[in-house]
């Protein structure tokens, strides 16, 4: 009698043990499954790749370019500066000694405003100045991709290593930078009393300018073909536009080949920053 009566209460212990059982199986595999998520996202002290599924690719290499167009009238003068690259009191000093004025005139960057140089928050910063406009750069797309957990390494190779040294309350305030840096567009197009000028980090990978081209954005970022070709002597107007600037590829002084324009003079590595008055 004494064995029937233990049955029931034997069953209900079983029954307990099982849903103990079961509650902490399916805890460990949901803690695994939400720890392989933020795998994706590198350290924010480290920078390294361990730990990190990288893509084989990079993203950004099947985007389009981006346009954005501005009517230089709206405008007293508008230069154009070379990689600045963090150097934001080289800048500064340049502006003031062209008396620049943040009123009634435009600034606009041919991109990599970020790495290397003493001041990457700094330059970031400018985003937000109505009298500036920039194009995106190799190294905004780099750091871009790094905070999407893709080729973190790279960055770091390339300067990127300033953001994994900034204190929490300034790095969360440069990732919300980093979100008008991914609004940039690839090219910027200025019309102004003597012709159309077009502003592009590297190259304008096609023979003929066209407003809205559905191009490889990864070669106006990244490409330096046009350029190779004309120090070999390849020289070749690109129509459509009467001017194109870029930078990208240092060079020991502004250097001219048909009506394309190259003005990264290696500031941030010893030589100076590059304006261009255009209007």
């Amino acid at each position: 009698m004494d064995f029937l009566m233990a049955i029931p209460v034997l069953f209900v212990l079983v029954v307990i043990i099982f849903l103990i059982s079961y509650r902490l199986s399916h805890g460990s595999r949901r803690k695994t499954r939400q720890s392989g998520k933020r795998s994706h996202t590198p350290s924010r002290r480290g920078g390294g790749e361990e730990g990190v599924r990288l893509s084989e690719q990079n993203e950004s290499m099947f985007d389009m370019t981006r346009y954005e167009k501005i009517d230089g009238t709206r405008f007293r003068h508008i230069y154009v500066v070379g990689d600045i690259h963090g150097c934001l009191k080289q800048l500064n000093l340049l502006l003031d000694s062209h008396q620049f004025s943040r009123e009634q005139d435009l600034l606009i960057s041919v991109g990599d405003l970020i790495d290397r140089g003493e001041n990457s928050p700094g330059c970031l910063e400018l985003l937000e100045q109505p009298w500036f406009a920039c194009v995106k750069g190799n190294h905004e797309q780099m750091g871009l991709d790094a905070l999407r957990g893709q080729h973190v390494s790279r960055w770091l190779s390339n300067g990127g290593d300033w953001f994994y040294k900034l204190p929490v309350e300034e790095e969360l305030r440069v990732r919300e930078l980093f979100k008008k840096v991914d609004a940039l567009p690839h090219i910027i197009e200025v019309s102004t009393p003597t012709g159309l000028t077009i502003v592009a980090h590297a190259d304008y990978p096609a023979p003929r300018y066209i407003s809205g081209n559905p191009l490889s954005a990864h070669e106006t970022m990244w490409s330096r073909q046009r350029l190779g070709k004309s120090r070999e002597g390849q020289v070749q107007d690109i129509e459509g536009a009467e001017r194109f600037y870029f930078g990208h590829t240092p060079v020991e002084k502004e250097q001219q080949f048909a009506n394309q324009f190259y003005i990264d003079t290696g500031a941030v590595f010893g030589g100076w920053l590059t304006l261009v008055q255009i209007q």
